[in-house]
């Protein structure tokens, strides 16, 4: 089974410009497959005979390039992005490999704007005498720069220029490689926090690229996840140097003293107010929020752009323990470094923060020269189910739960199906969600599946993982839920339980707050943040989420019922745009999409959508695995 490179092309735009949900990009990728598509014009004329729905089919025609587009010798394939300066292609090169194609909004130069050398190099003016004076918008200027900075950074985590070249209109085009695994800020979209050896790798590897560019004199100015390209192993590059400049003394400046250039969200208080004198410590301050967002699945400063920009000069650094209280001490202390507001308290140079970076890892016991793949999923610009196993959830008697005052459909109780769901069940979704529920007011967890054991838990690949999950006892801990509180007992592991960096007593219940996640540590090698939501005054539900390995696998026991969707929601689902919940009545499984709706009983295999999430239900078993 094959797929052309137009095709891929579409697949890969329409990714990006998130225009389809995980499972119809499959489901397409799929359509497309052995459809001998390699021109545009085709694509376009095969999309409406597609089973489509018109809408879809004019979402991605709008990918595609307009006749006569194109950037010779490079055939245009789809439209990728708008970026800062202009637009973004893919393109095919002559070898038939893809490529991006970066261009001006701007129409073409004027003539004699551009000069091209011996070797067909393009340039605004002759690079070895660039003056101020010289003609040419800021942006073109900057489009110039950032071919001859790029094509000079010949290093392994820079994103590599391949060429450059003029339309026969005279416009001024950059082609980079192509990262088919998207970047940094399509990962954290998708999957929210990263574990913290992925997100040290990542930034180790982007400090190399900081360090080359310091060597050369260069500050990149806009230090951030969509410019932080990834490879499916792992393998992270840096890319637009379009805002880069010279710190030497002899510099040409191409913007006026007092400009802001950059992106509010990770920009240093110096850019914030537009110090002339700025230098690597504004890349590295750039650097801690990425590695913030990374690790909490936000930037540091949330809001407006004003206000986000004068939180980076005044406010208080916040407290990264509150949202991941897993963290190593030294994870902690760099970030707290990086993000310091003066210049003078931030590390000198980017390789005392990589080797800060290489001591986290080794004390992770990870090797710090190794790469960590990404999450599952991420392979070839694609999101897929992960083949890790799962855990299990296996039987015990449903409770009886007191629904709340919404909850009064009677037509449910003569529902032909209304045993087979059981009181577990899972939830599924192409991009590797998988949620597990369970309706009981005790919940027993463990290693091992069994008649005793409700949740197994374990990390994942468990082959890989046979200490850790060794480690943990073979029933290991309990929730207990009652219509008022939630307690939690240690039931005397091996390797103890903590909650909130506190060792539980063994046999002893211990009263879970509701009024802010919480998080817990099992036998010292499993994370899991506990959360506990109430209704009316009432225990409703209690969600466990895993803020390192799988962590688009959760759990959930409802007593009540429960909101899945984006931020606010119950469970925060990776990609989510909207909310559905599930309930409990007369013992069984219910759904409905807005609270003033009537609940709908809930069946095996049905599915529903959270946006473009779709999300199929299945019964939860031991069979599961």
């Amino acid at each position: 089974m094959t797929i052309t490179i137009a095709s891929e092309a579409l697949l890969a735009a329409a990714r990006t410009q998130r225009v389809l949900a995980s499972d119809e990009l499959q489901n397409l990728r799929t359509l497309l497959t052995d459809q001998l598509l390699h021109t545009p014009d085709e694509v376009r004329a095969w999309l409406p005979m597609s089973c489509l729905t018109p809408e879809r089919v004019a979402k991605l025609s709008n990918l595609l390039p307009p006749r006569g587009r194109d950037f010779t010798p490079y055939r245009t394939l789809a439209h990728l992005a708008t970026g800062g300066m202009g637009a973004i292609w893919l393109a095919a090169s002559p070898a038939e490999h893809l490529v991006v194609v970066k261009t001006l909004i701007e129409g073409p130069t004027d003539d004699g704007m551009v000069a091209t050398d011996h070797d067909g190099d393009v340039w605004i003016v002759d690079p070895v005498d660039p003056r101020p004076e010289r003609p040419g918008s800021d942006a073109l200027q900057r489009l110039e720069r950032e071919t001859r900075i790029t094509r000079s950074l010949n290093h392994p985590h820079v994103v590599r220029c391949l060429d450059q070249g003029l339309t026969s209109d005279g416009q001024m085009f950059l082609v980079l490689e192509h990262m088919a695994s998207g970047d940094l800020l399509e990962l954290l979209t998708n999957h929210g926090q990263l574990t913290e050896i992925l997100a040290l790798s990542l930034a180790r590897q982007v400090c190399t690229a900081l360090a080359v560019a310091h060597n050369n004199h260069l500050l990149h100015r806009d230090v951030k996840p969509g410019n932080i390209f990834l490879a499916a192993d792992g393998h992270a590059k840096l890319a637009d140097f379009g805002f880069a400049r010279s710190n030497q003394v002899n510099r040409t400046q191409l913007t006026l003293a007092g400009s802001i250039l950059g992106s509010p969200l990770y920009m240093a208080p110096e850019q914030v107010t537009a110090h002339v004198a700025l230098d690597i410590r504004c890349d590295l301050y750039g650097l801690g929020c990425v590695l913030f967002h990374c690790l909490t699945g936000a930037p540091p400063y949330r809001g407006s752009m004003h206000a986000v920009m004068r939180a980076h000069c005044t406010a208080a650094i916040p407290d990264i323990t509150r949202i991941r209280a897993d963290l190593l001490p030294e994870t902690v202390t760099l970030i707290n470094r990086l993000l310091q507001k003066s210049p003078a308290d931030r590390p000198p140079h980017p390789l005392a923060v990589e080797s800060a970076l290489r001591v986290a890892m080794a004390k992770r016991g990870v090797d710090p020269a190794l790469l960590v793949p990404l999450p599952s999923g991420c392979r070839s610009g694609t999101l897929s189910k992960p083949k890790s196993p799962t855990p299990a959830l296996v039987g015990h008697s449903p409770i009886s739960t007191k629904p709340p005052a919404v909850i009064t459909r009677a037509p449910l109780a003569e529902d032909p199906l209304k045993s087979d769901l059981g009181d577990c069940l899972e939830l599924t979704s192409a991009c590797g969600l998988q949620i597990f529920c369970v309706a009981r007011s005790v919940v027993i967890f463990g290693k091992l599946r069994g008649p005793h054991v409700d949740v197994c838990l374990r990390n994942y690949p468990a082959d890989l993982h046979q200490e850790t999950c060794n480690a943990v006892s073979r029933k290991h801990f309990s929730l207990h839920l009652t219509d008022q509180k939630v307690t939690l007992e240690d039931l005397g592991s091996a390797n103890g339980t903590r909650l909130n960096g506190d060792v539980l007593t063994a046999h002893h219940a211990h009263v879970v707050s509701t009024h802010q996640p919480q998080h817990l540590s099992i036998a010292q090698t499993i994370q899991l943040n506990l959360t506990v939501w109430m209704h009316d005054h009432q225990v409703s539900s209690v969600t466990l989420t895993r803020p390192e390995n799988q962590q688009k696998l959760m759990y959930a026991v409802v007593q009540q019922h429960l909101t899945l969707g984006p931020p606010g929601s119950d469970l925060v689902l990776p990609g989510a745009h909207d909310r559905h919940q599930l309930g409990r009545l007369d013992n069984r499984w219910v759904q409905r999409k807005k609270t003033e709706e009537a609940w709908q009983p809930l069946h095996s295999e049905d599915t529903f959508t959270c946006g473009n999430l779709r999300v199929t239900v299945r019964p939860g078993s031991a069979d599961t695995l």
